[in-house]
């Protein structure tokens, strides 16, 4: 074992003697790499650019080594910097013995590398098989299309705890055959930054237009989900939060393990305990024994659990455990201050609306048995950094730009909206069902007279409560509330409930199915709505008790006029100007329109 001062007298050797200049890392280039790495055909019609991405040791070089056997061998370039790290001298010989100083010093010409073998499977028409550690470069994936590439992300989806066990196990094999010129040193920290910011990477990889397909896979090179995405944009954008890719890898790697998973995990941390090369190695300090206690505690909540099956045929314990995984995940996304990418504090609300989805669809309003709501705003506020320039336009403009798609909504939202368990409303014909179901919903709210109801009736603008409905009919001097109560099964009693027991604000999930009450989406440093969710979806709360849509109310220019309670709890923060008058001509519209860093191999 290295001590630190050999440790810091062979740095600076290597900062003399061993920092390539440019003849010398394009001769390396020229003869090693591209001699022996380099794809050997070309001048394919319809190339592929797939990119393979994932935690440390989530299975990357695997599903690398898949998609290479599986496409034409010599037409295909594989494009892997830990690969291009071994071509650098003596990198292997100082990483045994405990400095990965090689490497640092030498990051610019392995990343000029990277980018050369991309360049030169342009230039051939080549596949290219990219293993990435980060958010993929969009400069590089607008010249693929450009050059009529098909561009596919492919996301290796592997749970926290079998991830960093396999860290470890590889790095000690490779101690062990004294080869270690394309592993890293283990790194707890990069690890979990890394496996926080994929499932930001996959949600903001549905709502670009960088991919043609995206797809979450397991290491073995199975196809959990996959879907071809729109080349528009703004199609892309508008996210169904129940069918994205983003959810699927949110489950997968939160799912409870298997006992046989579990076993072997702890007979890895058994030998790595009882490791020679580990114990002396000069960077290897993990502390073994609160390590296993550590993850030996995580493993004991752990069990068998299919996520696919309805919700009756699963056990209970394994659906809080599996729900208990995802919230502790979301945390840490929030809450990872250290190297937080920008994706990170951009799509927190989008994966915050995913969990409360997913929590809703797991345990219905057993959800408050697993430890209550997330409070976004608290994640937020503690993983605060300096205002994101998206370069989108002003929220009101693009409420103008999408009009057409907001004119057909109507119809495809529910007349009636029941809230079925703990902010989280949906179509009375759900809550029909989920009433007979005593034993999948055994604490589900059946007193109708207790209900929190919203009501799209034939004549409204928005949602709107009983006694807004009530008090609407009276006016006229209508039958319009009792016809209404009556097609929805409703007692009139409904009609004496405060509104303020309804929610300030109401996000459509994104089918008309599922609503998410009072989820704060904008962030505290950002005056926008994001850009996967159009403000059509988010319903408000108005003056009148009702609902109105965000978008109209924007557009009118009476955002300012809503209740306190209400902005409040959107987060959306708009320049002082003069507030308009809401426009008799809006309200026609309304009424007559025809309504969606971690540089590791794995």
């Amino acid at each position: 074992m290295q001590t630190p001062d050999q440790l810091e007298t062979l740095n600076k050797f290597i900062d003399r003697k061993r920092k390539l200049n440019s003849r010398q890392a394009k001769e390396i280039f020229d003869h090693d790499i591209l001699g022996s790495i380099g794809a050997k055909a070309g001048g394919l019609t319809s190339p592929l650019f797939i990119v393979v991405g994932g935690q440390p040791a989530a299975g990357k070089t695997s599903m690398t080594g898949q998609l290479w056997r599986r496409l034409d061998q010599d037409a295909t370039q594989v494009v892997d910097e830990n690969q291009l790290i071994t071509y650098l001298p003596d990198n292997n010989r100082t990483r045994i013995l405990g400095t990965c100083r090689v490497a640092e010093i030498n990051r610019l010409a392995v990343t000029n590398w990277r980018d050369q073998l991309i360049e030169y499977a342009f230039a051939h028409r080549s596949n290219i098989v990219l293993e990435a550690h980060d958010a993929p470069n969009p400069v590089v994936l607008a010249r693929a299309r450009r050059e009529g590439y098909k561009t596919e992300l492919n996301i290796v989806s592997t749970d926290r705890i079998t991830s960093f066990t396999a860290m470890h196990d590889r790095f000690e094999r490779g101690l062990s055959q004294n080869d270690i010129s394309d592993i890293a040193l283990p790194d707890a920290n990069a690890h979990d930054r890394s496996y926080d910011l994929w499932a930001c990477i996959a949600a903001a990889s549905e709502t670009s237009s960088e991919f043609g397909r995206i797809a979450i896979v397991r290491r073995s090179g199975e196809i959990l989900h996959q879907k071809e995405l729109p080349a528009d944009h703004a199609q892309a954008a508008n996210l169904n939060v129940e069918q994205s890719s983003t959810r699927a890898l949110m489950i997968e790697r939160n799912r409870p393990l298997a006992q046989s998973q579990r076993d072997e995990i702890m007979t890895i941390w058994d030998r790595l305990t009882r490791s020679d090369v580990l114990r002396h190695h000069a960077r290897m300090d993990l502390p073994m024994r609160s390590t296993i206690i550590e993850i030996n505690s995580a493993l004991n909540d752990q069990g068998n659990f299919d996520p696919h099956q309805p919700a009756s045929e699963n056990p209970r314990e394994m659906a809080e455990a599996l729900v208990r995984n995802i919230k502790e995940d979301v945390d840490s996304i929030a809450a990872n201050k250290e190297g937080q990418h920008p994706l990170s504090q951009q799509f927190l609300p989008q994966i915050l609306l995913l969990y409360k989805s997913l929590e809703e669809e797991f345990l219905g309003n057993r959800a408050v048995d697993v430890g209550g709501d997330l409070e976004l705003s608290a994640g937020l506020r503690s993983a605060k950094r300096s205002r994101l320039d998206r370069g989108e336009a002003s929220t009101s403009n693009n409420t103008r730009g999408e009009q057409t798609q907001v004119a057909r909504l109507p119809r495809e939202r529910p007349r009636f909206l029941v809230e079925v368990s703990q902010g989280v409303y949906r179509p009375i014909e759900i809550y029909n069902s989920m009433v007979v179901d005593r034993d999948t919903f055994p604490n589900m709210n059946r007193n109708r007279s207790k209900m929190n109801v919203l009501i799209w009736s034939e004549d409204s603008n928005g949602y709107e409560t009983p006694a807004s409905l009530m008090a609407r009919s009276r006016a006229t001097n209508s039958d319009l509330f009792a016809r209404t109560m009556s097609d929805g099964q409703l007692p009139h009693s409904l009609a004496s409930r405060s509104p303020d027991a309804l929610p300030a604000v109401l996000i459509d999930g994104g089918n008309g199915s599922t609503f998410l009450a009072n989820t704060k989406i904008c962030l505290d440093t950002i005056d926008q709505i994001p850009s996967w969710i159009t403000s059509e979806r988010i319903l408000v709360r108005n003056e009148r008790g009702g609902y109105d849509e965000l978008s109209q109310r924007l557009a009118d220019n009476t955002f300012s006029l809503l209740p306190s309670s209400t902005r409040a709890c959107l987060g959306l923060r708009l320049p002082e100007r003069d507030v308009a008058q809401p426009k008799s001509t809006s309200r026609d519209f309304l009424i007559n329109r025809s309504r969606d860093d971690a540089n590791e191999r794995e």
